[in-house]
């Protein structure tokens, strides 16, 4: 492999397993810029002379667009943009710096002070959040024994949502009015009943709840991303011990099923475990061939033809 091509791979393997978001927050460290507000999905930075954010960062799809100078695009870019570095020099400094970016966003004082976590209840009661899942057509034994409920605090002001542990010890956090992560980002684990015998990838909370709400008496390992930049080396490698553990016991076809998104992240998620991976199915044509874009939008549209059908028989 040519220098060239080693330099191409080096960006796609940056741009799909570095977090933009963490990123972002190494640059208010760094004085660079100054983080302001979420706003719906998006997460929002300013220039110093700013009174409020114009860059908006999204998560999900890790990407980020200035709307005040009219541009945006990936990790790559920003490196560029922001530190005044040229493509190959974004490369070297994100590539030998990609640990401590990450671990730096989940560790430092300067970070944590950014939220304190004031509690945690094992059971989501507050009725701003049951309304929550309610409206997105779960309730809260679909989550119970996973999910939490999160208080927290950020300059005096306090909040609370959804909260779900990750493998790093910190929470990925959503509510109708916040989704972002509370003292670093990572994908989560558990395992669901007793005899687990695949592995089944989500990209989020919500996901996986409406994929409990389909089929709650099935019993498997699940994978939460809580975003598709989570999909690290060390995440991959962790699937793979988990998949042999269970190769050994249950020899099937596919033991590793894919419920990812129905965009270009989720897209390209999928095929990195597809050809990372051994024994994986992608199980998303579900949801996929009805032209929708995630196991959520799915069970909604089937409790919506449910309710079509009452009324139609009332």
């Amino acid at each position: 492999m040519d220098n060239y091509s080693k330099l191409k791979a080096e960006a796609t393997r940056i741009k799909l397993e570095v977090p933009l978001l963490d990123y972002f927050f190494k640059l208010d460290r760094l004085d660079k810029l100054r983080y302001d507000r979420q706003v719906g999905k998006e997460e929002f930075f300013a220039f110093e002379h700013q009174k409020t954010g114009s860059i908006a960062i999204n998560p999900r799809s890790n990407e980020w667009y200035d709307h005040s100078n009219g541009v945006g695009g990936d990790i790559i870019k920003a490196c560029q943009i922001f530190e005044n570095k040229s493509f190959v020099e974004a490369i070297k400094s994100l590539s030998n710096n990609t640990d401590i970016l990450i671990d730096k966003s989940r560790n430092t004082d300067t970070y944590n002070n950014t939220y304190k976590i004031d509690a945690i209840y094992d059971t989501i009661t507050h009725p701003a959040l049951t309304s929550y899942l309610n409206e997105r057509g779960l309730n809260v034994k679909s989550l119970q024994g996973f999910a939490k409920q999160i208080h927290w605090s950020k300059d005096e002001k306090k909040y609370f949502g959804i909260g779900l542990e990750n493998m790093n010890g910190s929470f990925a956090v959503r509510s109708s009015v916040f989704k972002g992560n509370i003292n670093g980002t990572g994908a989560s684990f558990n395992t669901v009943g007793d005899n687990p015998t695949s592995i089944k990838i989500f990209e989020g909370l919500i996901d996986f709840g409406s994929y409990r709400t389909l089929k709650p008496h099935e019993s498997y390992i699940t994978v939460i991303l809580n975003s598709t930049a989570n999909l690290t080396s060390k995440v991959v490698n962790k699937i793979k011990d988990y998949a042999n553990d269970l190769s050994v016991v249950d020899k099937k076809a596919s033991l590793i099923h894919l419920y990812l998104d129905n965009d270009e992240g989720g897209h390209i998620a999928s095929k990195k475990l597809l050809e990372g991976l051994e024994m994986v199915e992608d199980r998303s044509y579900f949801y996929t061939e009805m032209g929708l874009n995630d196991v959520n939008d799915y069970l909604k549209a089937q409790q919506n033809e449910e309710c079509e059908r009452y009324h139609l028989k009332r």
